[in-house]
């Protein structure tokens, strides 16, 4: 074994400050912070614009009050207005909550700071209106095709039907889904079919859920089970009035019943 050792070199390490790689690093962590502080909180990003489209019942003043509510909430040291910070779906929510006449809505954030809002309101398809147990009309209300009351109604409209139904212990509220949708299709083709056949109709009547009856302006009543075909109902209603019961003694009715088997009953108010 050699005496002599070859000496060791100790390699002496370059600077950190000369790394090429670190200056890339620090070029990158700045690139980072500056477009954070641009997307964040610069006026670029900030909504300055909301277009409303679609409200016809809701005025877009009222809609806008609370947009702009939402805007002005500030997320600890974010600006609301910040149009990458807006939750649309908490103030898609409020929106809906606060407007019972509004069905949906729909919000597009379009950079660089404008909010699209398009709103889809309610159409009635009937007037809904609370009777009490000694079958006294109460409240009548504007009815959707979901079965959604959302309106007063003020004042009857011959174009859709008047539904009647007893609310028993119940606080009725906007918003409020009061019908089954399918029991509401079904109504609207009984009010339809009937127009056609050309028999004036007074309201309609939510007796039971296999009971519904319509109530002529002639003073006599038509008994329907929704539950039931109702193509069939309407065919033997059809069949009856042409081959039964002549229209000139139309008005001395007092029913017809389609609930059951494959003949229409009818009868005749007994004359005093």
């Amino acid at each position: 074994m050699s005496k002599y050792r070859k000496p060791h070199r100790i390699k002496k390490r370059k600077s950190i400050i000369k790394n090429r790689f670190f200056w890339k690093g620090v070029l990158i962590f700045i690139f980072i912070i500056f477009a954070v502080y641009f997307l964040l909180f610069s006026d670029f990003f900030q909504i300055d614009k909301t277009i409303i489209s679609g409200n016809k019942r809701v005025l877009k003043e009222e809609i806008l009050n609370i947009i702009e509510r939402r805007l002005n909430k500030k997320r600890l040291f974010f600006s609301g207005r910040n149009i990458f910070l807006v939750n649309t779906d908490l103030m898609r929510k409020e929106i809906l909550e606060s407007f019972p006449q509004i069905a949906d809505a729909r919000i597009i954030k379009k950079l660089p700071a404008t909010l699209n809002f398009a709103v889809f309101e309610r159409t009635e398809v009937a007037r809904f209106c609370e009777v009490s147990i000694l079958s006294e009309v109460g409240k009548c209300y504007l009815l959707d095709k979901n079965g959604v009351i959302f309106e007063e109604a003020t004042e009857e409209n011959t174009q859709i039907p008047t539904l009647k139904k007893s609310i028993l212990n119940k606080r009725v509220r906007l918003g409020q889904e009061i019908l089954d949708k399918d029991l509401v299709s079904k109504i609207t083709k009984i009010f339809i079919n009937l127009k056609d056949l050309e028999i004036p109709i007074k309201d309609i009547s939510i007796v039971s859920e296999d009971k519904i009856v319509v109530n002529t302006l002639q003073g006599w009543d038509i008994y329907f089970d929704p539950l039931k075909d109702l193509n069939w109902q309407l065919t033997k209603l059809k069949a009856v009035l042409e081959n039964s019961i002549p229209i000139e003694k139309r008005g001395g009715l007092e029913y017809i019943e389609l609930r059951f088997g494959n003949f229409a009953p009818f009868k005749y108010k007994e004359i005093e």
